[in-house]
């Protein structure tokens, strides 16, 4: 819907994003259809995305990719949540390498190097999320609230220690 009203096309990939084996991954992976959606996304001129968090409410545990065990065990290896289902650490590093292979579609790499990257996220439990991915580039444009938007202002470096004029 938000692709048709922005006059966009949204195709939709026919799998899970994540998979319980690798070879699985590769085997869907080498299907025409999902190879094509793939190649397509791409090429595209923007990716619009949202972020999860890195706890049992998150998408991947309802939908079943994920059991609330592995959830735990990212938490455990530093994730603070997923960005287009790769889970990352506050350092904006892969959290569980064995997993993300299994992830399908595009790379965290995919987005920093995207024209546009467009990310739409909001509320408290997924400031850590938009700390990682907006510190390491993970986005160039960020829709949010402006809770978030003050949380992620806090953090960033103070530039009137660099003698520039705030206003």
């Amino acid at each position: 819907m938000i692709a048709q009203k922005a006059g966009g096309e949204a195709t939709l990939l026919p799998t899970p994003a994540i998979l319980e084996r690798l070879e699985t991954k590769r085997a869907i992976e080498g299907d025409r259809t999902v190879s094509g959606v793939v190649q397509r996304a791409r090429g595209a001129a923007a990716y619009l995305y949202s972020a999860g968090v890195a706890d049992t409410s998150s998408v991947h545990v309802d939908s079943g990719y994920l059991t609330p065990d592995d959830m735990r065990s990212l938490v455990e290896k530093g994730a603070v949540g997923d960005v287009i289902g790769r889970y990352i650490t506050a350092e904006g590093t892969i959290a569980d390498p064995e997993l993300d292979a299994r992830t399908l579609g595009l790379g965290l790499d995919e987005l920093r190097d995207a024209a546009m990257s467009i990310l739409v996220i909001g509320g408290e439990a997924k400031h850590p999320i938009a700390h990682a991915i907006v510190q390491h580039g993970l986005c160039s444009v960020l829709v949010t609230d402006e809770h978030t938007a003050r949380s992620l202002l806090d953090a960033a470096p103070d530039s009137t220690t660099s003698g520039e004029d705030p206003s």
